[in-house]
């Protein structure tokens, strides 16, 4: 009789362990848009609403440009990338208004800047 029960705790446990580790499995989020005039690709590598990797790159190059930190206040979602810009997005809805991360998130709209280059960035959600 313990023996089934202790087999029963296991089998519990190794299942709980399978969904928590399947729960923070890192999406795929792709976004496309434009930097000041220039079309872009953004994807990123997102877990628990976190930016665990990126990179992004320019229409008609091949290099991709790897986004190096990240953090994150409220709405809006600060990025360096190898290049030394610095990226202000906000976390938006499709109609526009201000959310919480990348979850509920349709678009990401904001500037590029580097000393005195000032550009704007819209990046909308493709459909995975």
């Amino acid at each position: 009789m313990r023996r089934s029960v202790f087999s029963s705790v296991a089998i519990s446990t190794s299942l709980f362990a399978g969904l928590a580790a399947a729960a923070q499995a890192p999406a795929t989020l792709r976004y496309a848009g434009t930097i000041g005039e220039q079309s872009v690709t953004f994807q990123f590598e997102v877990a628990d609403d976190t930016l665990r990797n990126g990179h992004y790159g320019y229409r008609g190059q091949r290099s991709q440009i790897r986004i190096v930190d990240s953090r994150r206040f409220g709405t809006t979602l600060v990025l360096q990338d190898e290049d030394g810009n610095i990226l202000h997005l906000h976390f938006e809805t499709a109609a526009g208004e201000k959310t919480g991360g990348f979850s509920a998130a349709a678009m990401l709209e904001g500037t590029l800047d580097r000393g005195e280059l000032d550009l704007p960035v819209k990046l909308i959600r493709k459909e995975q």
